[in-house]
């Protein structure tokens, strides 16, 4: 099946198909960032974009590539949560049996997954996509000042890991 019929499958009109094809590359790589160790940055825009959809059409949005970052985001943190959640029910049920294992990652991104996923949003924005801490406040729907603050923290954190931002 092509794509256009997918597309016209799902539902999509030809604006708004096109408003995805072009966000979707820069969309992908905010994903990657903001998802949690394991996670598909594919499947978090999916999600993302089928909540979006569900809300508002895109091309009613001023800014729609910041309100699905925003999306993404939002998808991210709860996905985040739901494996902490997870984690530690596990933990109680093997307390005692095994020893607690702590994944371990052989390179630097190790010490980026331990940074909360808007605290990675954030940095990514930064330093990648050279946004400034105006855009992102706006993107992330948080102060100016919360994200100069959540930066600083970031970089402080991963310094003291021994690494240099």
């Amino acid at each position: 099946m092509t794509e256009l019929s997918q597309a016209a499958e799902a539902g999509l009109d030809r604006p708004t198909e096109k408003l995805i094809r072009a966000m979707y590359p820069s969309l992908r790589r905010f994903a990657a960032v903001s998802s949690s160790v394991g996670s598909e940055p594919d499947d978090l825009v999916q999600e993302a974009l089928l909540r979006t959809l569900r809300a508002v059409r895109l091309s009613e949005l001023e800014f729609p590539e910041a309100y699905v970052r925003r999306a993404i985001l939002n998808v991210a943190m709860n996905e985040r949560r739901s494996t902490e959640r997870r984690r530690l029910r596990l933990l109680k049920i093997w307390a005692g049996r095994t020893q607690e294992s702590v994944d371990s990652y052989p390179s630097d991104l190790a010490d980026l997954f331990g940074l909360s996923a808007q605290s990675r949003a954030v940095l990514y924005m930064a330093e990648v996509d050279g946004a400034t801490h105006a855009e992102i406040a706006a993107t992330l729907e948080i102060s100016e000042s919360n994200s100069r603050m959540i930066a600083s923290r970031a970089r402080r954190a991963l310094r003291a890991q021994g690494d240099v931002t």
